[in-house]
């Protein structure tokens, strides 16, 4: 009877041994997928993150593009029409980033990376309102002069004194733009990349 009883309890003993393994086997399996999705997601958002850059840079050289007209013409007196500067759409970007950052998945990132991220991103704010200021203030005097557009321009083409902030203003806005695309370029794209590697 002893022997039997052993013998039971170590069949027993050894089920259960099995079991647990198996358990705990299955629970580390499941953490393991969990965790490959995980990584998949933040490569995702890293990827998407490097697309929305990269899309934002090209947006930004269309305006600087369009700006640098805008001043080639006021400066050879072809008087343009001085309203509706490209405005710059930076909700989708601004998004994706809220997103990443209240998924957690930039938790374990290089805080140098999120200042610069932080930094951009207020940076990208800036120019747009700088951008939006301009349009406004155009057209505060458009609409006090009827949308006469020639009221910015002297008789030869050129822009009457008074109004010589328009250029100016130009000019500081296109200078940030392209600044500001260098560095989406040449730091934040790669930067964002390398993350997924």
């Amino acid at each position: 009877m002893g022997r039997s009883f052993f013998q039971k309890f170590g069949k027993i003993l050894i089920e259960l041994l099995i079991v647990f393994v198996g358990v705990y086997l299955a629970f580390q399996l499941n953490n393991f997928k969990e965790e490959k999705e995980k990584a998949s997601i933040k490569n995702n958002y890293y990827r998407v993150l490097a697309n929305e850059f990269e899309s934002t840079a090209n947006n930004l050289k269309q305006v600087s593009s369009q700006l640098n007209e805008f001043i080639s013409l006021i400066e050879s007196g072809k008087e343009p029409s001085l309203l509706n500067v490209q405005k710059l759409d930076l909700n989708d970007n601004m998004y994706i980033l809220k997103s990443a950052f209240n998924s957690g998945y930039f938790e374990n990132i290089d805080s140098k990376y999120i200042n610069n991220i932080a930094r951009g991103s207020n940076y990208l704010t800036k120019v747009a309102t700088l951008l939006d200021n301009y349009n406004r203030r155009v057209e505060s005097v458009l609409i006090i002069n009827d949308f006469n557009n020639s009221v910015f321009y002297n008789e030869d083409g050129s822009l009457k004194n008074n109004y010589g902030w328009c250029k100016e203003d130009l000019k500081y806005i296109n200078y940030y733009l392209q600044m500001l695309q260098k560095v989406i370029v040449e730091e934040a794209i790669p930067d964002t990349k390398s993350l997924t590697e």
